[in-house]
């Protein structure tokens, strides 16, 4: 068997293997959930572990069809372009493509949350207010982060790595982070701690608190968050879900609840302008009128529950 080959099957078998370390990790927690419990261990709740694997199980439907609709079709269509054709045979070149998608990972993750219509889909998984294994299969309908995510790792193809590679090594970097999704590992040697993505700057990235928001965005390696400034350790307790929490487990609300905004943000836009910022801008972005008092006129038909009142009258909130 190849290395090629050898690889795939690992990751394969190692999907399998998580979903058997999440039931024994749940029944472990229920266990000792008394012991958690003094240690502000939240474990697993029934409802929000019940929301995530109905997700998942509708993910396994979906995800084969976004992902034809995606950019991973651009993948192939460039490396078959591209004059570079890299020979995969030695070990070393897998570690290269390995950093390679790591780096393209990190932009593909923090530009999910930095630009709101990636980020609507993104929420889905920072939605949950508990931390466990089961929130690592709480993904939004479009997958681990977007339909354009692959666009990240087109110059990995445009320098020669084979698509079989670079789908490879992305998912590596995706899989790695489900048995970090927990509470029961604490922070662990700093060189590695400073290194890789650990259960510990995971739970940060989780944080809706500062100053854990928006940190620590790498799959695999915390390399690129030091280099680019996104780096924060674990110095306080986690305050994990959204900014203004969602407060529902109906597994359509969690799916869509930022598109809604959006919509209800969109409907009050005046102007190109504010239509752009409103979807491509950072969540929470409104523009100047909405922040000095003059917001746009709502039509009399138009009934507003007391939960979306903060869209329309303060602008959308960061949310995560």
């Amino acid at each position: 068997m190849s290395f090629e080959n050898s690889f795939a099957a690992a990751l394969d078998n190692a999907e399998w293997a998580f979903t058997v370390l999440l039931v024994v990790d749940m029944v472990a927690f229920w266990i000792r959930r008394d012991k958690h419990a003094e240690r502000g261990r939240q474990g697993y709740g029934f409802k929000d572990t019940a929301v995530n694997l109905v997700i998942r199980i509708a993910g396994n439907f979906i995800g084969p069809y976004t992902a034809l609709l995606g950019a991973g079709l651009l993948i192939v269509v460039v490396a078959e372009a591209t004059p570079l054709q890299w020979s995969m045979h030695h070990p070393a070149l897998w570690l290269f493509v390995l950093l390679l998608a790591d780096l393209a990972y990190y932009a593909e993750h923090r530009t999910a949350h930095r630009v709101r219509i990636l980020w609507a889909t993104h929420s889905v998984h920072h939605s949950s207010e508990r931390f466990n294994l089961s929130t690592a299969y709480r993904l939004g309908i479009f997958g681990a982060t977007d339909l354009l995510g692959y666009l990240w790792y087109v110059p990995i193809a445009a320098i020669g790595a084979p698509p079989s590679a670079i789908f490879l090594t992305r998912a590596l970097t995706i899989i790695i982070q489900i048995p970090i999704h927990t509470e029961r590992v604490d922070r662990l040697w700093a060189p590695i701690e400073w290194t890789f993505n650990t259960p510990s700057n995971h739970r940060v990235h989780h944080g809706a608190n500062n100053p854990y928001l928006d940190k620590n965005f790498g799959g695999m390696f915390m390399i690129w968050d030091h280099l680019f400034g996104t780096y924060a350790s674990e110095r306080e307790p986690v305050q994990y879900g959204l900014v203004h929490n969602i407060g529902t487990y109906n597994p359509i609300t969690v799916y869509f609840h930022e598109f809604r905004a959006i919509g209800r943000d969109l409907r009050l836009a005046r102007g190109i302008g504010e239509l752009t910022g409103y979807l491509f801008g950072p969540p929470g972005w409104q523009p100047a009128r909405r922040k000095t008092g003059d917001p746009a006129p709502v039509p009399a038909e138009q009934a507003v529950p007391v939960s979306a009142e903060r869209h329309l009258i303060a602008g959308p909130v960061r949310e995560g």
